[in-house]
């Protein structure tokens, strides 16, 4: 098995664009070695010390062999960042059952498959520190977003209990609750229900909207060595929604 010596490595699911990019390329500017991993091959030039796996999150064997290669490649993870997610929108008659199925085997089962198998790495280290992106959907009730809001509040309940699970072997486990994120999912989102982006702000505190490297900065603290005694935390970043 290959060393990176001191180098520590990191995972990030969703690493394509949004959010997952801007931890992945945030953690590598902090001097980590980064898995970014997508459905779909990232655009552009990869960062040095980036390097990227497409992967659908919901296939066990998929995720095992990306996991696999990338531990026999480093001889570490110490960091798993779940980012990936996909959003539909409907109420509790209108969502179809296809786009229930999609939610949670992407936001839910996603997640708890990469957890799986980062793990068993992370118990032999005796570290680790994992952190799941949820949202404020997950939260606070929202009209027409049922299955979504669904899947995250699972996302944050199973934080909690992998956050009690895996304590005394050393590894944390930690949430971001964002709010509405300018990403081309959120963003998308809002326009699809007719929403103006100014009418959004006015539902924030802060009166403006977020950004990607915004949540990656919280995601980053989580994961790193700083947040050393948080584990289980659910941390909001969304300009005050939910206060």
């Amino acid at each position: 098995m290959a060393d990176s010596g001191e180098q520590r490595t990191a995972i990030v699911t969703g690493g394509r664009s949004g959010i997952g990019r801007a931890t992945a390329q945030l953690l590598v500017e902090r001097g980590l070695r980064v898995l970014a991993v997508d459905v779909a091959a990232p655009e552009g030039t990869l960062p040095r010390g980036m390097s990227a796996a497409v992967v659908d999150i919901r296939d066990h064997d998929q995720v095992e062999s990306a996991v696999s290669d990338f531990v026999a490649e480093n001889g570490r993870i110490d960091v798993l960042v779940n980012s990936a997610g996909v959003l539909r929108w409907g109420g509790t008659v209108e969502t179809t059952e296809d786009d229930w199925d999609m939610l949670f085997d992407t936001n839910v089962k996603g997640t708890w498959q990469l957890s799986r198998s980062v793990i068993p790495h992370m118990v032999a280290a005796g570290r680790g520190s994992i952190v799941h992106v949820a949202s404020n959907m997950g939260m606070k009730g929202v009209a027409n977003q049922i299955a979504y809001s669904a899947s995250k509040g699972a996302v944050i309940a199973l934080t909690r209990s992998m956050a009690v699970e895996l304590g005394p072997s050393g590894i944390r486990v930690n949430c971001v609750n964002p709010g509405h994120i300018s990403t081309p999912m959120g963003d998308g989102a809002a326009l699809r229900l007719g929403l103006t982006l100014e009418g959004i702000r006015e539902r924030y505190p802060l009166g403006r909207i977020g950004h990607a490297d915004e949540v990656a900065q919280a995601i980053a603290y989580l994961a790193e060595e700083q947040s050393s005694f948080i584990t289980g935390a659910i941390l909001a970043v969304d300009g005050g929604y939910t206060a």
